[in-house]
């Protein structure tokens, strides 16, 4: 009578026992249709998650599942690389179909043309790959060949480059970010298997390289502009040298020079000497500077070796024959004098002015307000003209400065320069 309930205890111990490791045999089976279903919803994620728990339960293939209301043949390896395939992990899937297709099932069923097809699929997308890789990297290598070109045109051209406009250098700026990113872009891409990044770094580097060459041409219109500028200073440099060097010849005549005279020469001919260099090998900006200086340099010669006009070579005569009244009638027209003559001019009608007042002439206050504006007249042109102590009488110096010291500042002995009739 007691060992019905133990007998019964038993059963129920054994029945639960079934039920409990029913669940862990049934895993693998629920992972593994899930895993249909998510493939089928393409959710690829999610579905390979599922065929790898369903593998790691139970990786043999079966043409069928036993036990299971799910139609489904048990494929896990195959369907796998299907899911992988959508996850465009060509390496991933071509493993697990091969290892699908070692285990042998999936050849004898309809599944493996598919498998088939698969492999097809991403031998042209590594193609593909391979194929955009290599088209990048040849638009790159090509980008990096100009820039090459470019930088030694840079060096090469130094000043000039940072003369040909800011057109130019933010072209070549453009070009090198492109061409750092282009390769980044490749880089990048490679490493993730991104067949859009490489043909997006494939179109970078030849924007990069069409850049390039753009820049190189201009450089290259820039420097033809810049010898034809050079060759057309070098012409006018070397008439100008030449006509200075004739220049200087006609005057060895007036040796010993006068001082104003002597000056000028020896400024020129000091000019000449420093540009002894092949002039072809000199920039623009020295070529511009030298013959700026040589066309001032022969104004002066010519100025300071041209004698004074007749009107001014009687003025002074009469000047020193005591003739004051002459003075100011031959002087009375300045009109298109030189510098150099007008200075002369204004110093004489201010001496014979001061010395017509002080002989007492008519005229008195006019005559010495007429002086100071010749005086006046003077430093406007030249301010540090002094009037020289031979032809002239200590009383007009002491006047003249005393009416430079009026308009202006009085320089110091050894900065006067004396004006020189005689000259």
């Amino acid at each position: 009578m007691m060992r019905l309930p133990v007998l019964r205890l038993g059963s129920w111990i054994l029945l639960a026992l079934a039920l409990c490791s029913w669940p862990a045999a049934a895993d693998y089976r629920d992972d593994y249709r899930r895993g249909i279903e998510a493939l089928e919803r393409g959710q690829g994620n999610q579905a390979a998650t599922l065929f790898r728990q369903a593998i790691a339960e139970r990786p043999d293939e079966r043409a069928r599942l036993t036990r299971s209301p799910f139609s489904k043949r048990y494929l896990p390896h195959f369907f796998l690389g299907e899911a992988l395939l959508e996850l465009d992990d060509c390496e991933g899937a071509l493993a697990a179909w091969a290892e699908s297709e070692r285990q042998g099932i999936v050849t004898r069923l309809p599944e493996y043309q598919s498998l088939v097809d698969g492999r097809e699929i991403c031998r042209e997308r590594t193609a593909a790959r391979s194929e955009s890789q290599q088209r990048a990297e040849v638009e790159i290598t090509n980008a990096e060949a100009a820039a090459i070109r470019v930088d030694r045109m840079r060096a090469e051209m130094g000043q000039q480059w940072a003369n040909a406009g800011p057109e130019l250098r933010a072209k070549y700026d453009e070009a090198k970010q492109r061409l750092i990113a282009s390769r980044a872009q490749l880089t990048v891409a490679v490493a993730a298997e991104d067949l859009d990044g490489m043909r997006q770094a494939a179109v970078l580097g030849r924007e990069s390289r069409d850049l390039l060459e753009a820049v190189e041409r201009d450089a290259i219109e820039h420097q033809a502009q810049l010898r034809l500028r050079q060759g057309s200073l070098i012409a006018e440099v070397e008439s100008l040298l030449e006509r200075a060097e004739a220049e200087l010849r006609s005057t060895a005549s007036l040796r010993p020079y006068p001082r104003r005279l002597g000056r000028v020469a020896a400024e020129l001919t000091a000019l000449i000497d420093e540009n002894q260099q092949p002039i072809a090998v000199q920039d623009l900006e020295s070529l511009r500077e030298l013959r700026t200086g040589l066309e001032e340099g022969l104004a002066r010669l010519k100025e300071a070796a041209a004698p004074p006009p007749d009107s001014l070579t009687r003025a002074a005569t009469a000047y020193f024959d005591g003739q004051y009244e002459e003075v100011l009638r031959l002087l009375e027209d300045l009109e298109g004098a030189s510098r150099r003559v007008a200075l002369q001019a204004h110093l004489l009608r201010a001496a014979a002015s001061f010395n017509l007042y002080h002989l007492g002439d008519a005229g008195g206050d006019d005559l010495l307000d007429s002086a100071r504006s010749e005086v006046i007249a003077c430093l406007a042109i030249d301010s540090e003209t002094r009037p020289p102590t031979g032809p002239f009488s200590p009383r007009f110096i002491e006047f003249f400065q005393t009416q430079a010291a009026s308009v202006g500042d009085e320089p110091g002995e050894g900065e006067r320069s004396e004006t020189v009739i005689s000259e």
